[in-house]
């Protein structure tokens, strides 16, 4: 048995860099800055499809050598073995209350899923305290297994030059985010 956290670094692969992937690289770098043993593994590929079976195979067959699997990005294997700690983020709802955000595949395949790996979860990790809340309301398995962790700050918001003259002084909101109708931004 290998006692190393196994890590599901699936969105590595990914060829589109969002807040998840973010979030998730952030905490990878926490890991590996930590004395935290940890392995991470990814799929070789970065076609959503083979991705999504990779993760509910390959991944599962992995896991059986860990005592703990952290999954950062929304999904998890959904036939993992009982002995095995799953940790999983959920980082939002947003297939179920903004749908038409995605495809019809992929809010089908997240409303099978989600239930399922939140059934399944030791331990769920997510962003807020609103989406803990969120999260809750509509999957009640939730209750008691969530715990709020809050993404970090990445250090390319730290710059360690003096304060920039053309950012003008005073209170000021920044947001950046995609063009989503989820993000209520309009």
């Amino acid at each position: 048995m290998d006692d190393r956290l196994l890590i599901n670094a699936k969105w590595r692969v990914s060829p589109r860099v969002s807040g998840v992937q973010r979030y998730a690289e952030g905490l990878a770098r926490a890991i590996d800055a930590s004395a935290l043993p940890a392995r991470f593994v990814e799929p070789p590929h970065a076609d959503r499809l083979r991705t999504t079976f990779w993760e509910q195979n390959t991944l599962t067959k992995l896991a059986r050598n860990h005592g703990a699997l952290l999954c950062p990005a929304n999904s998890a294997p959904l036939q993992l073995d009982q002995d095995i700690r799953l940790l999983v983020t959920i980082h939002c709802l947003r297939f179920h209350f903004h749908p038409t955000s995605y495809s019809p595949a992929f809010v089908r395949w997240y409303r099978v899923m989600i239930p399922r790996v939140i059934e399944r979860a030791n331990t769920i990790f997510t962003v807020s305290q609103a989406q803990r809340t969120e999260i809750e309301g509509v999957y009640p398995a939730a209750t008691g297994k969530i715990q709020v962790m809050s993404p970090g700050l990445d250090p390319e918001f730290h710059p360690d030059h003096e304060r920039d003259n053309a950012v003008p002084e005073g209170a000021y909101l920044v947001a950046i985010s995609t063009p989503a109708p989820a993000k209520n931004l309009g």
